[in-house]
């Protein structure tokens, strides 16, 4: 039985559709990612499940609950906010008390529940400082600290990462996934941030304007892209028309019902392999992304990238003209 159901969901803002018969489900203890640009309704999406925003249609169901036309305090669920929304003139211990406070919680279970809580996050020599004392990775977990001490059925985290620093990203976004498998939290996490949701999702739902694009383990999304969007979106990949496709691999490659086609950069090679099909091309430009190096390659008019593991200094240069290898079953039919 599903912890969390979503069943088509729309919502209109200003007499403006932002949500689209939506259709989601998380099982308990599940940590599922809402991978998609801004604007896509992303951010809502979590508005609404909290209760912060009615909606048009459909249902939300929480433990068995159907809560769509229950009041947010009464929907036990936690919020944590780009922003942190900390209090600026609360000491840590009482910001991340203030909601046990509002619950009418015992002096002695408060302190106990908050002492708790901030050892969770790491944080527990800071409960006496101010936040304009802490760096914003320290604020985050505060915010998080704040969240998980009502001990809430599902947990939502719009964005919390993003106003972070890379490597205090990578390390917060460690210590969450560690956290939520630990303490076996249902949670949605929302991000635009592609390698961010591969990391750490079970399940990821690629969202654009408002629609579910597809949704799926990472790997399989990355894998399988089911069509543009997502094949652009997800992975960096060659989207290639049936034109180009043909132009390449010849007419026999083309499937029935598929519009265009995506090729992984990765599999693109400058060495032979079994059954490859081998392409004349000249490097049109070279980018070095720290471990990765990311050729573009021209093929007569079509555009072609790979990527490969910056491991020699012997790259290959602007102008050189390279035999590139592509095995055609790596070539996945979009929709």
């Amino acid at each position: 039985m599903n912890f969390l159901t979503i069943k088509e969901l729309s919502l209109t803002i200003s007499n403006k559709r932002i949500l689209h018969h939506l259709n989601i489900t998380l099982e308990k203890g599940e940590l599922v990612t809402l991978l998609g640009p801004s604007g896509c309704g992303k951010s809502t999406l979590l508005r609404a499940i909290t209760g912060l925003l009615p909606i048009d249609d459909g249902s939300i169901v929480i433990d068995g609950q159907d809560v769509t036309h229950v009041s947010p305090k009464k929907r036990e669920v936690g919020m944590v906010f780009q922003s942190y929304a900390l209090f600026p003139n609360f000491s840590v211990f009482d910001n991340v008390a203030f909601g046990l406070k509002m619950k009418k919680y015992s002096k002695s279970v408060i302190r106990q529940k908050v002492i708790r809580s901030l050892d969770m996050v790491g944080l527990s020599e800071k409960s006496e400082a101010y936040p304009h004392e802490l760096s914003g990775g320290q604020q985050q977990r505060v915010a998080l600290a704040r969240s998980l001490v009502v001990e809430p059925k599902i947990l939502l985290l719009d964005e919390p990462l993003s106003a972070l620093d890379a490597q205090i990203r990578q390390q917060l976004r460690k210590e969450l996934r560690e956290l939520q498998k630990r303490l076996g939290m249902t949670m949605i996490f929302v991000t635009h941030d592609q390698a961010e949701a591969m990391y750490i999702s079970d399940r990821i739902y690629v969202m654009n304007q408002g629609a579910i694009s597809q949704f799926g383990e990472p790997e399989h999304l990355y894998r399988h892209p089911e069509n543009e969007f997502v094949a652009n979106f997800i992975g960096n990949y060659n989207v290639l028309s049936k034109g180009q496709v043909k132009k390449l691999f010849g007419e026999g490659t083309l499937t029935t019902g598929c519009n265009s086609y995506a090729l992984r950069p990765e599999a693109v090679y400058t060495e032979p392999g079994l059954k490859s099909n081998e392409l004349a091309g000249k490097v049109s430009d070279i980018n070095v992304l720290g471990n990765i190096v990311r050729y573009t390659f021209q093929i007569e008019d079509v555009t072609l990238y790979m990527e490969k593991i910056n491991d020699t200094q012997n790259h290959s240069k602007v102008g050189e003209e390279k035999t590139l290898y592509v095995d055609k079953r790596d070539l996945v039919g979009l929709a």
